[in-house]
């Protein structure tokens, strides 16, 4: 299992950061998008620390992207714009966040971490 299997397995903390990124650079935030483009750094630490920081960090993109979805469908109903499109792209991207804490669910990056099947918060799997 080399760096590569490990950058694909990453690949949606990846997508997640720049993502986020982009959002704060785009929004004058610059300092907050540089802090989000070095969470994917994090995961060429080998520490038992490391999943839960980075999962951390998604929880938070996603309140951020559920926090800019209120934003905009305010911004929308008042110019009495349809906002349906906007809700279903940031629900989504929502998701991809959430979901992209899955990474650590793998056998990989359990075995790269010494992780248990439990740890993370994780519901155990029978």
């Amino acid at each position: 299992m080399g760096v590569d299997m490990i950058l694909i397995t990453a690949a949606p903390v990846i997508m997640s950061s720049l993502l986020i990124a982009a959002h704060f650079y785009r929004n004058g935030m610059p300092v907050l998008a540089v802090l989000c483009l070095l969470v994917p750094l994090l995961l060429s630490i080998k520490k038992r620390w490391v999943p839960a920081v980075v999962i951390f960090f998604l929880l938070l993109y996603s309140i951020e992207w559920l926090r800019t979805l209120l934003d905009l469908l305010d911004r929308y109903n008042v110019a009495g714009e349809s906002s349906n499109r906007l809700t279903i792209i940031l629900i989504a991207v929502i998701l991809f966040n959430l979901l992209s804490t899955g990474i650590f669910r793998t056998k990989l990056m359990r075995r790269r971490y010494s992780a248990e099947k439990n740890d993370y918060l994780w519901i155990a799997r029978k």
